[in-house]
């Protein structure tokens, strides 16, 4: 997934330039948050209430579905009503046109995501990771189709966008559809929206810290500038991956132990991801500017010093989804959406700060500032409830990394 959406990004950086970048590389995020809105939480209904069993599959699809349907597409018609608003704004630099196209894939990508839920919540794990990479690689292939070949510039690139979820829904339809029953019971409907409601800040924060900045930038810069701006945020945002890999699989074990051991768990899957993490940063440090350099050519220099400006936020920021992990297991799944709602108006208020003086690289230091502040405020917060020390959470030990591998393996003779 991550090596297709690698390659659109190079082509569209390379070929189409940095305008080009910046105009895509928005609109995407944009799609996303309207996406977001517009699913109030539900697609964590979905997963909630099949996994409980507390509605039939095809009857919580069905209320889901329709909730999904009124919603998205009122977003869509916002959006077509506001773009000359929005050209002139968030969205400056794009035209209305460009605005008008992308938002077609908002009610496509909605229905993806519930259904997607749908999935998850039956606890098909292998066809959910099938149907993901199926449709980042549709979404190359498509990409090769009318960018490539057809050779329709960033038409393409938005035209590929849409027809991947569109040929996705489609499979989604023959695989969930059948027997749907697609009729609106008020009393089953406000269960699904007050749960999705519930569970619904965090998820808004988090993607608004995240991709707030890029608006920032165009609105006080231009559009080249968040071009170069997201290529340092596709290379930082490489140091994440590895904490959700892990704590995907490690804490649906961990929430099973006792609330003691917990905390030495979760202090010890942090202190072998600290030490990695920051080998990795130093890496990034050391071979940063040529991979920029050499991946997206030498227009894409003023990459270089956001990227080593964002590094040590992201670094701490990764932590959140080890810690997310540890405080729904503790049943306390509150504290980070405190947590997220403080950094994002760190982020708010360092970026107006920052960005109108320093464009790009008051836009990194927003970025990096309120990063460090959200790992700094968990740490706090883990620190008060674990009783464990900063040494204790950070100092890696040998035996670490022997727990950490057993986990991972399930390899008997390690345990």
């Amino acid at each position: 997934m991550f090596l297709s959406s690698l390659f659109i990004s190079i082509y569209v950086a390379r070929i189409l330039g940095p305008e080009a970048k910046g105009m895509y590389y928005l609109l995407v995020q944009f799609v996303s948050i309207a996406v977001l809105f517009g699913m109030f939480g539900v697609n964590n209904s979905a997963v909630y209430f099949l996994g409980k069993k507390r509605m039939p599959q095809q009857e919580l699809y069905g209320q889901i579905f329709l909730l999904a349907i009124f919603s998205s597409f009122a977003f869509f018609a916002l959006t077509l009503v506001s773009r000359n608003f929005l050209s002139g704004s968030i969205l400056r630099g794009v035209s209305t046109e460009h605005i008008s196209l992308m938002a077609l894939a908002i009610p496509l990508l909605t229905l993806n995501q519930i259904s997607l839920s749908i999935i998850l919540g039956l606890g098909r794990i292998m066809m959910y990771n099938i149907l993901e990479i199926t449709s980042y690689m549709l979404l190359f292939l498509n990409f090769l189709i009318f960018v490539v070949v057809f050779k329709k510039g960033i038409y393409g690139a938005y035209l590929s966008f849409a027809m991947t979820y569109f040929l996705m829904d489609c499979v989604y339809a023959f695989l969930l559809m059948r027997g749907l029953v697609l009729k609106i019971e008020w009393g089953k409907m406000k269960d699904v929206l007050h749960y999705g409601l519930r569970s619904f800040l965090g998820p808004i924060c988090l993607l608004l810290i995240f991709k707030l900045d890029s608006f920032i930038l165009n609105i006080f810069s231009n559009i080249r500038a968040v071009g170069f701006y997201s290529i340092a945020v596709s290379f930082a945002e490489l140091l994440p991956f590895v904490p959700l890999a892990v704590g995907t699989v490690l804490f649906p074990k961990l929430t099973s132990q006792e609330t003691a051991r917990l905390h030495a768990s979760t202090a010890r899957v942090i202190r072998v991801m600290f030490s990695f993490l920051a080998f990795l940063c130093v890496i990034f440090l050391i071979l940063g500017k040529r991979l920029i350099l050499f991946v997206y050519g030498d227009i894409y220099s003023p990459s270089v010093i956001p990227l080593y400006i964002l590094l040590p936020g992201y670094l701490f920021i990764s932590f959140y989804y080890l810690f997310f992990s540890y405080f729904n297991a503790i049943d306390k799944p509150e504290m980070p959406t405190l947590v997220l709602i403080a950094t994002l108006m760190i982020k708010v208020f360092a970026s107006i700060f920052a960005v109108p003086r320093w464009g790009i690289l008051g836009a990194a230091t927003a970025s990096s500032v309120s990063y460090f502040s959200c790992g700094l405020l968990f740490l706090i917060a883990f620190s008060l409830e674990s009783k464990k020390s900063v040494r204790e959470t950070f100092l890696i030990r040998g035996s670490d990394i022997k727990y950490l591998w057993s986990n991972l393996t399930n390899v008997p003779w390690l345990n």
